[in-house]
């Protein structure tokens, strides 16, 4: 009866502190409460898309929940992004006003997970050289909404998606699932 009383307690103690770890990540913030590492990575070279892409890396800078990661060599056991953003000029006349990017987001480090990247993001949107700030901004707000939905599998409680599935005006959105 003692013994099986100190089971029930460890199982107990167990259940809470996952339970406390996954509101820690459901926050954004990934684990223990600190900053999510990210790692971009930029194919293309339409002025538009390098516009957007140091654009980006400037809305993670000034994000409390993110942050813009150079080195693998201390992250081992730490949840990290790998962000690929891939553009392409997209107006007929070549005038460089208009890119088309698709952003593919995986992560890797999540406790309990297998040491593989699983990729929880990918939408494709128009981005013009003038709005190119303020779509970056509603970007990096989408990314963290969508990952609260993906982590924590439910609808509610989490921010709204800004890019998908009710595009503001000044973006157009493609959305393509996350699952495999």
């Amino acid at each position: 009866m003692v013994h099986e009383m100190k089971r029930m307690i460890v199982v107990a103690v167990l259940l809470m502190t996952g339970a406390e770890l996954a509101s820690s990540q459901v926050s954004s913030k990934g684990i223990f409460n600190s900053k999510t590492l990210v790692y971009v990575s930029h194919h293309g070279e339409d002025r538009t898309g390098t516009q957007f892409l140091a654009a980006v890396k400037q809305e993670l800078s000034k994000s409390s929940e993110f942050e813009v990661a150079y080195s693998e060599a201390y992250v081992q056991k730490r949840l990290r992004f790998y962000m690929e953003i891939s553009t392409i000029e997209a107006t007929p006349d070549r005038s460089g006003n208009l890119s088309a990017v698709s952003v593919v987001i995986e992560n890797m480090g999540l406790p309990n997970s297998y040491p593989v990247r699983f990729k929880w993001y990918h939408k494709v949107f128009l981005v013009e050289t003038s709005k190119v700030n303020e779509m970056s901004r509603q970007f990096v707000a989408d990314m963290g909404a969508h990952w609260c939905n993906t982590i924590t599998n439910a609808v509610g409680n989490c921010p709204k998606e800004l890019l998908f599935p009710n595009s503001p005006p000044t973006a157009t959105s493609v959305h393509t699932s996350n699952k495999h």
